[in-house]
């Protein structure tokens, strides 16, 4: 191939890739202008996943495998959240296991809005950090052992 050709080729594809920089800067500039409502966002903790095992008379025929996350008012809160983690999924984990104990979490008989409540009770009594918009429970499913 020619060294014109080449040269030709090279510029065209310099060409476009300076056009579309230019496209996506003008794109960027237009959303830094239009700002963020960082306030109105919602903060959200990712308190990870729990798996609980539900007794039946010394077995354990059932597993409770949940995903939670922690909704707060300001990011001082979940950084507050973030550096006592191991404190908060202990928090998370006694409630479940008390729910359980008492029957509230069974196979046939599981309210979400209970293990949110709870939970939700349960870290504010505990950690004190103000207002917690919310408990969010991303997954929730009861898992047959198959050892019934």
């Amino acid at each position: 191939m020619p060294k014109i050709v080449i040269l030709l080729i090279l510029t065209v594809v310099c060409g476009g890739g300076g056009y579309a920089l230019a496209e996506i800067s003008q794109m960027s500039d237009k959303i830094r202008q239009q700002g963020t409502n960082i306030d109105e966002e919602a903060v959200i903790f990712d308190a990870g996943q729990f798996t609980i095992p539900l007794f039946d008379g010394g077995r354990v025929p059932y597993f409770l495998l949940t995903e939670i996350n922690i909704e707060v008012e300001a990011y001082d809160q979940v950084s507050f959240l973030s550096n006592n983690r191991p404190h908060v999924r202990a928090t998370v984990l006694e409630t479940l296991f008390e729910l359980e104990r008492r029957g509230e979490i069974k196979p046939g008989k599981l309210n979400p809005e209970e293990i949110k409540e709870a939970i939700k009770a349960d870290l504010e009594t505990t950690f004190g950090i103000g207002e917690i918009t919310g408990v969010l429970i991303d997954r929730l499913i009861v898992q047959e052992t198959g050892r019934r």
